[in-house]
């Protein structure tokens, strides 16, 4: 029996609610035979999609099993060809499909900065025989070096938050994560300007106390998030 599909072909009725045939993060379509690459914004879900009650909050998502597709959720006919989907469930608190399409495109944009974030903190860490860039036993010029490009990454972070509307559950994490990432880059630069400042009586204090206020906003943040879709990678 062939599904009733929406007129952009992005979602299917399964009988309860509407879902969508996009990937987790937004990025691929499911076309009958294979995910393929979903570049446009996202349209909206059908003008008749009500918000679904909470118990019926749910995406379908699919993922491939040992190379076969195997029926798990629906089985349906489209363009006159059947395919079978193995799938599975993801509840969801967004109320609509809407919703969630702007939370995967969130975390997606948030993923890819935090992960390029990450790798370039590395200098930061302490280990055996390095006692971390900005430390004592470290390099100024390291450091400086470091600030800068972590400094960049974050701003590129809070750019591509701005590019799409804030999702109604992130709000209030949103908020806390924006402040604490505008500290955490003052703190930074208020540290490459003492560093640049050549005095060597010039200290880290200023700088350190924007960077505690910076790290407790992204503590805030991150338990702000809702614990069924909180982006990923943690900052901290």
């Amino acid at each position: 029996m062939k599904p009733t599909l929406s007129p952009n072909g992005l979602f299917f009725w399964d009988g309860s609610g509407w879902r969508s045939l996009l990937s987790a993060d937004g990025t691929k379509f499911w076309d009958g035979q294979a995910w393929i690459p979903y570049e446009t914004p996202a349209p909206a879900a059908p003008d008749s999609l009500a918000p679904l009650p909470p118990w019926k909050r749910s995406a379908v998502m699919a993922v491939a099993a040992g190379g076969v597709l195997v029926l798990l959720a629906v089985g349906f006919v489209v363009a006159n060809s059947t395919f079978k989907l193995n799938a599975f469930v993801q509840t969801s608190g967004a109320d609509s499909v809407t919703q969630l399409q702007l939370e995967q495109r969130y975390r997606a944009a948030y993923a890819r900065d935090v992960n390029r974030i990450r790798l370039d903190s590395v200098p930061f860490a302490a280990s055996p025989g390095n006692a971390g860039v900005c430390n004592a036993g470290g390099s100024k010029q390291g450091c400086f070096d470091t600030d800068a490009r972590v400094v960049g990454d974050m701003q590129a972070l809070l750019t591509d938050l701005a590019a799409a509307p804030t999702p109604t559950r992130y709000r209030a994490a949103d908020a806390d994560l924006r402040e604490g990432l505008t500290a955490v880059i003052d703190g930074f630069n208020l540290r490459n300007k003492a560093i640049a400042s050549g005095d060597p009586n010039a200290t880290f204090a200023a700088s350190n106390t924007k960077l505690q206020v910076g790290l407790e906003l992204l503590r805030k943040a991150e338990s702000e998030f809702p614990s069924d879709a909180r982006p990923m990678p943690s900052l901290l």
